[in-house]
Protein backbone atom coordinates (compact mmCIF):
# COMPACT_ATOMS: atom_id res chain seq x y z
CA UNK A 1 0.00 0.00 0.00
CA UNK A 2 1.39 3.36 1.05
CA UNK A 3 4.76 2.00 2.19
CA UNK A 4 5.32 0.07 -1.04
CA UNK A 5 4.59 3.17 -3.12
CA UNK A 6 6.95 5.26 -1.00
CA UNK A 7 9.67 2.61 -1.15
CA UNK A 8 9.40 2.39 -4.95
CA UNK A 9 9.66 6.18 -5.21
CA UNK A 10 12.73 6.21 -2.96
CA UNK A 11 14.44 3.47 -4.97
CA UNK A 12 13.73 5.32 -8.21
CA UNK A 13 15.08 8.54 -6.66
CA UNK A 14 18.22 6.80 -5.41
CA UNK A 15 18.75 5.13 -8.79
CA UNK A 16 18.58 8.54 -10.47
CA UNK A 17 21.20 9.90 -8.06
CA UNK A 18 23.45 6.90 -8.66
CA UNK A 19 23.17 7.32 -12.43
CA UNK A 20 24.04 11.02 -12.16
CA UNK A 21 27.02 10.21 -9.93
CA UNK A 22 28.40 7.51 -12.22
CA UNK A 23 27.87 9.13 -15.62
CA UNK A 24 30.88 11.50 -15.30
CA UNK A 25 32.99 8.65 -13.90
CA UNK A 26 32.18 6.44 -16.88
CA UNK A 27 33.14 9.21 -19.29
CA UNK A 28 36.49 9.75 -17.53
CA UNK A 29 37.53 6.09 -17.59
Amino acid sequence: GFYQGTEHRTIKYLNNLIEQDHRPVRERQ
